[in-house]
């Protein structure tokens, strides 16, 4: 459902880092914003956050949201960090060689957010985890996440 973007009331959040907004508002403009926004029935954001920054930043009025009914917000935050699963590098690469939107050195040069400090793949482990991707049993190098930029 489409909910007013004014309507939304974001209360105390455990993300202090919102990472780099223009980026995504960037993504979002040219793909679209491929995962609504989470919010309680009183409209309090539960999941979803840098989202709603990147799509205010594009000057939108509303914004597609799932409406759930969460005991407590941080329960929501907590599940969607916790429960989200990385790419592998296999997995990665061979989503690198099947988008058209997504290359090597665009990762690689990624203005990416990485967790646990860990780097991000060099060209080389990519280009090794493309040898691999037709596999059944991925590889992996790092644990990392790639935001993409356009």
């Amino acid at each position: 459902m489409k909910i007013k973007i004014n309507d939304i009331v974001i209360g105390s959040r455990h993300r202090n880092d919102t990472g780099d907004i223009e980026d995504l508002a960037a993504n979002i403009k040219t793909v679209g914003l491929l995962q609504p926004l989470c919010v309680t029935p009183k409209n309090a954001l539960v999941d979803g956050w840098r989202r709603l920054l990147a799509v205010q930043t594009l000057g939108w009025s509303d914004i597609e949201c799932h409406v759930h009914d969460i005991g407590q917000i941080a329960d929501g935050e907590f599940s969607s960090l916790i429960y989200r699963k990385n790419y592998t590098l296999s997995e990665l690469a061979a989503l690198t060689s099947r988008s058209s939107r997504c290359s090597i050195n665009r990762l690689t040069n990624a203005k990416s957010r990485v967790d646990g400090g860990e780097a991000r793949p060099s060209i080389g482990e990519i280009h090794r985890s493309q040898k691999t991707a037709q596999t059944e049993k991925p590889v992996v190098a790092r644990k990392w996440a790639v935001v993409l930029v356009t």
